[in-house]
C-alpha cells in the first residue's frame, strides 16, 4: 500500500508541478476577422522584394505572386523598375498575421486542427508515430524495439517517443537523458491523452515544434515553418515541400537545408517514400523534385538567409505602435536593417545602430519610435541617450541670424578665421573645397558652410546668439563665446530634445512670420542631400539637414513635409574611440529617410506650410 501511495503521490506532483494547462493555448479561432487592412495610396511606390515578403506573412489565403499578377493585371499596379512596383489606383492589402510566440526572435502563427491539411498530420503520423490513434501516450512495442537497438549498441540512439511524448519533452523538458524524465515524460503524456483529444495533441504538436531558424529568427509551428522555408502559406504546400518539412523535424540543425543539404536530400526522399507506400500521397503523379528544383530551392534559401526581411516582419509584428501601419513598420525597419548590415560589411568589429522619431508637428504625442537594438530600452535611447547634433543644429542658428536683422540675401567671406579663447585658438574647418570668396547667408545654409556660421555670430555678437539660442537648447554650455564650436554642432542631445528644438523652429517658421529658412532648404537638389535623393522625392519639396559629428561617430537626418517631423540617428555606440569612420548623415540617416518614404506604399506629401506660398514666404 505504502509503495501504491508514494506512486500515487509522485504522479500527482508531476502533473501538479508541470504546466500542461498551458496546452489549452493551442485551442484557437483561426478567424481572420479583426485584422486591419492597409491602404496603399495611387502614386506611391513599393519595393517588390518587400511587399511580396510582406504578403507572405499578411492574412491572404493566396500566393503573393499571384496576387502582384493579378494587380498588374488590374491596371493597379504597374513595374516600373527591376525591383520597384508603382501603385496606379488605391487598393487594399491585408495585415500581418499575429505573431504567437513569446520568445525574443521567434516567429509562430497557430492554427487551430481543422485548417492544418490533412496530408501533413497523416503524413506525421506515418513517419514519426504509426500507431498514434491506437495508444495512450506511450506506445510499448516501439519502446521495447528502441531498448533492443539501444542495449545491442550499447547507447541511446533510439527513443521509441510517440508525438505526445515528442510534445511533452518539447513543452516541458530537455534533451537530457534521464530515467527520471523519461519517467516523469511518461506520467504526462498518458495524462495529456486523457485529458485532450487526438486532434488537439496534433494540433499542439504542429503549433510548438521548432523547425530551425532563418536570419536569427527562430521558427516555431508549422505555419511559420511553411512561410519561411518556402514564402507559402500551409494550405498551398505541394506533397514533397511536406516531406521536406517532416523529414526536418527529426531534427531541424541536423538536416539544414543550409549546413546539410545531402543529408536533407536523402531524408526527403526516404519520408516522400514511405508516404506513398502508407497511400498518404497520391501515386499517378509524381511531385518529387529534380536536382534543378533542389539547386534553385537552396539558392534561394541562402539569398533569404543574408537578408533582413524576416527579421524586419518579426520586428513588425511585435512592434505595437498605431503611428504607422504594419506596412509602414516594416518597410522602416527593414530599410534600417539594411543600412546596418551594409556598414557591419565595412567595419566588422563596429557596434552600430539607428534611432527614429517621428512625429506630428501639431500634435507630438503622435509619434513612432524606433531603435534597433531590441534588446534595450528604447525609452531610454530616444529620450535620453544623447549624440553630438552636428550640423543639425544650423537651421535653427540661421533663423536667429534672420531674427537679429540678417537677411538670406546678405553675404560673408569664406576665408578662415581664428578665435582665441581661454581654452587656446581655434580655427573651424571647412568640409568645402575651392569656395568663392563671398557667400550669401542662403549659400552658406545649403551647402552647411562653417566659417560663414562662426563669422555671422561674432558679427551679431556671441552673447545675443546665445541668448536665442538657449530659447532652443536649454544646455548649452555658457558662455557661448568660450565654447563656439556648439555653433558647429559639439552641443549633444537625445532625439526628444533636439524634436523639441526642430518643433520651436518649425511652427515659427510653417505658422509664424518669415519661412526663409524653410525656403532655404525645401530643394533637395540644392542642398547637401542633392546627390543622394532617389527619382521619386527629386521633385518634391520637403524640409531636410544632415548632420555629422565625433569624426562619423553620430549621423543625423530631419526631414519635414509640413505635417510630419522625422529625426533619425545613425551612429557608433560603446566604444568611441574610433577616430574616422567616413561616415555621413547624407549617406546613413538621409538614406533611412530616402528609401523608407519612397517605397512606403503612400504619396509623399510636398511640402505645405501656411507662411509658404508656392514655397515663397509671405
Amino acid at each position: 500500500m505504502l509503495a501504491i501511495l508514494s506512486v500515487l503521490i509522485f504522479v500527482t506532483y508531476v502533473i501538479k508541478t508541470a504546466p500542461v494547462e498551458e496546452l489549452r493555448k493551442v485551442i484557437v479561432d483561426n478567424s481572420r476577422e479583426g485584422i486591419s487592412k492597409i491602404e496603399l495610396e495611387e502614386g506611391s511606390l513599393v519595393n517588390e522584394r518587400e511587399f511580396l515578403t510582406y504578403l507572405s506573412f499578411s492574412s491572404t489565403l493566396k500566393s503573393p505572386q499571384k496576387i502582384v499578377n493579378e494587380l498588374i493585371a488590374e491596371g493597379a499596379v504597374e513595374s516600373i523598375d527591376s525591383d520597384q512596383l508603382l501603385i496606379k489606383k488605391d487598393f487594399k492589402i491585408e495585415g500581418l498575421i499575429n505573431n504567437s510566440c513569446d520568445r525574443v526572435y521567434c516567429f509562430q502563427h497557430r492554427l487551430s486542427f481543422q485548417n492544418i491539411p490533412g496530408y501533413l498530420w497523416k503524413g506525421l503520423i506515418g513517419i514519426e508515430d504509426r500507431r498514434f490513434l491506437e495508444h495512450k501516450g506511450v506506445d510499448y512495442i516501439s519502446l521495447a524495439r528502441a531498448l533492443i537497438h539501444d542495449i545491442s549498441v550499447m547507447k541511446f540512439e533510439q527513443g521509441g517517443s510517440t508525438l505526445t511524448q515528442q510534445l511533452i519533452k518539447n513543452l516541458f523538458f530537455t534533451n537530457e537523458k534521464k530515467i527520471s524524465r523519461k519517467i516523469k515524460e511518461f506520467i504526462l503524456s498518458y495524462y495529456v491523452e486523457n485529458s485532450f483529444e487526438k486532434e488537439k495533441i496534433l494540433e499542439a504538436y504542429f503549433n510548438e515544434v521548432f523547425w530551425g531558424s532563418m536570419q536569427g529568427i527562430r521558427i516555431k509551428g508549422i505555419y511559420a515553418a511553411s512561410l519561411f522555408y518556402f514564402s507559402k502559406p500551409v494550405s498551398s504546400l505541394k506533397p514533397y515541400e511536406v516531406a521536406i518539412l517532416i523529414g526536418m523535424l527529426k531534427g531541424p540543425y541536423y538536416y539544414s537545408p543550409f549546413k546539410y543539404q545531402e543529408r536533407l536530400k536523402t531524408r526527403a526522399q526516404v519520408v516522400y517514400k514511405t508516404l506513398i507506400e502508407l497511400n498518404l500521397f497520391p501515386k499517378d503523379k509524381n511531385y518529387a523534385w529534380t536536382s534543378d528544383d533542389w539547386e534553385n530551392w537552396f539558392k534561394k534559401l541562402e539569398k533569404n538567409k543574408e537578408g533582413r526581411d524576416l527579421r524586419s516582419i518579426w520586428r513588425a509584428t511585435v512592434d505595437k505602435s498605431e503611428h504607422f501601419n504594419n506596412y509602414e513598420k516594416f518597410v522602416l525597419i527593414n530599410k534600417s536593417e539594411k543600412i546596418l548590415n551594409d556598414l557591419k560589411e565595412k567595419n566588422k568589429n563596429g557596434d552600430f545602430a539607428i534611432k527614429v522619431l517621428n512625429y506630428k508637428l501639431e500634435k507630438p504625442l503622435e509619434k513612432y519610435e524606433y531603435y534597433s537594438k531590441y534588446e534595450l530600452s528604447k525609452e531610454e535611447a530616444i529620450n535620453q541617450t544623447k549624440h553630438q547634433i552636428g550640423s543639425t543644429v544650423k537651421p535653427i542658428l540661421y533663423k536667429i541670424f534672420l531674427s537679429l536683422g540678417k537677411e538670406m540675401s546678405d553675404t560673408t567671406d569664406t576665408s578662415p578665421i581664428t578665435l582665441k579663447l581661454i581654452s587656446g585658438e581655434w580655427s573651424p574647418k571647412e568640409g568645402r573645397r575651392n569656395l568663392n570668396k563671398t557667400v550669401s547667408l542662403e549659400q552658406a545654409l545649403k551647402s552647411s558652410m562653417n566659417r560663414p556660421l562662426i563669422k555671422i555670430s561674432k558679427e551679431l555678437g556671441f552673447e545675443n546668439i546665445e541668448k536665442e539660442l538657449s530659447k532652443y537648447i536649454e544646455t548649452i554650455k555658457k558662455p557661448l563665446s568660450e565654447y563656439p564650436s556648439q555653433l558647429l554642432g559639439s552641443i549633444e542631445l537625445s532625439l526628444y530634445e533636439l524634436g523639441k528644438a526642430y518643433s520651436k523652429l518649425l511652427i515659427d517658421e510653417c505658422y509664424g512670420k518669415g519661412g526663409d529658412v524653410l525656403k532655404t532648404l525645401i530643394d533637395p537638389n540644392q542642398t547637401t542631400i542633392s546627390r543622394r535623393v532617389n527619382k521619386k522625392l527629386r521633385n518634391l519639396s520637403f524640409f531636410g539637414k544632415t548632420g555629422t559629428s565625433n569624426n562619423g561617430l553620430d549621423n543625423w537626418f530631419v526631414g519635414f513635409d509640413g505635417r510630419d517631423v522625422t529625426i533619425i540617428w545613425t551612429g557608433h555606440e560603446g566604444n568611441r574611440d574610433i577616430k574616422d569612420l567616413k561616415l555621413y548623415g547624407g549617406t546613413t540617416s538621409f538614406e533611412v529617410f530616402n528609401s523608407f518614404f519612397r517605397d512606403r506604399g503612400r504619396r509623399f506629401a510636398d511640402m505645405s506650410c501656411p507662411s509658404l506660398n508656392n514655397t515663397s514666404p509671405n
